[in-house]
């Protein structure tokens, strides 16, 4: 018998949810008539406003944020338990999801990744999490065994409104852009930051070498303001509504990147980006690497890596 009500949870990063947007369409194809329903954070709801294959968003965050928070658990339990689902699929691999959101509310048909034997006795249906394997393969990989399908488009979707589009329009015409690049500093690990001089370094470069392009500079941390500081005629856009930077990205020459969310909301749209990624990230850069066509890899080896090593790419992206 077809599922008439599915629950997805992943509730934790704006990018792991645009890695995941590719699963909802797929079960929305396979079950027309089912509702999904998501269970996302308050960081990552926005990458599935709008999506036509979404039918209704349950916000509850991860971790110690949904222990801080445990008061309100009895309504989201009873939210839950009422809607009767057939299915749940957690594709965090969390286990506060698996007992509280899943176990707890009574679903019978728990799907999931799981770390420790605890999250494996809950779960109908369970795997490891390959990190030699690229994430969405490995969401695809679970939710296709697990439910007994054979579902093959993975390619992520972000689904914008007119609203957005007009913020675009009035944020190009403001600025006056035609060509431009986006130069995104930020990552939400220390291990991940590729250190403030070598990206100056890179401002700099196209300053000199390419002044017919813009050159903005996107995030939410004093990075940003650092170095617009220090490179006047830059732009600097922080904490941008992130529906408008993807439409961004898709008009920008190049997108330099780190590991964080800026990467597959760029690569999603088939935008021009290069990835940077230090020696912390390296070891799973098969597991998060950009699948889009336009998108590259630069990654730490033996030395740190420095501006040089980035700027000998531009000419695949920028002409003189």
């Amino acid at each position: 018998m077809k599922p008439k009500k599915i629950l997805v949870i992943k509730n934790d990063h704006i990018g792991d949810m645009i890695l995941t947007t590719g699963v909802f369409r797929e079960l929305k194809k396979e079950y027309p008539k089912a509702k999904i329903t998501v269970v996302a954070s308050n960081a990552n709801k926005i990458m599935v406003e709008n999506n036509p294959y979404v039918d209704e968003v349950i916000v509850s965050d991860h971790g110690k944020k949904f222990l801080n928070n445990w008061k309100k658990y009895p309504e989201l339990k009873k939210k839950i338990k009422d809607e009767k689902f057939d299915i749940a699929i957690d594709l965090r691999g969390d286990f506060l999801n698996i007992f509280f959101l899943m176990y707890l509310t009574g679903i019978k048909k728990r799907i999931g990744f799981y770390k420790s034997n605890w999250s494996k006795m809950l779960l109908n249906f369970g795997k490891k999490r390959d990190i030699e394997k690229h994430e969405i393969k490995n969401m695809f990989d679970i939710v296709n065994e697990g439910l007994g399908i054979k579902r093959k488009n993975i390619k992520p979707e972000i689904f914008v409104s007119e609203k957005d589009k007009k913020e675009l329009a009035d944020y190009i015409e403001k600025n006056k852009l035609d060509k431009f690049v986006c130069v995104c500093p930020d990552a939400s690990h220390p291990l991940r930051l590729l250190p403030l001089e070598e990206f100056d370094k890179i401002i700099k470069y196209i300053k000199e070498n390419y002044p017919q392009y813009k050159i903005l500079v996107i995030g939410v941390s004093d990075r940003v303001d650092k170095l617009v500081q220090d490179n006047p005629g830059t732009i600097s856009l922080k904490f941008a509504n992130l529906k408008m930077l993807y439409l961004l990205f898709q008009k920008s020459a190049v997108v330099f990147s780190l590991d964080t969310g800026t990467t597959p909301l760029s690569w999603a749209g088939n935008s021009n980006l290069i990835n940077i990624l230090l020696k912390f990230s390296v070891s799973y850069r098969e597991h998060l690497k950009p699948l889009g066509k336009n998108a590259i890899v630069v990654w730490e080896k033996d030395e740190p890596l420095k501006a040089e090593d980035i700027i000998k790419e531009l000419p695949r992206f920028l002409q003189k």
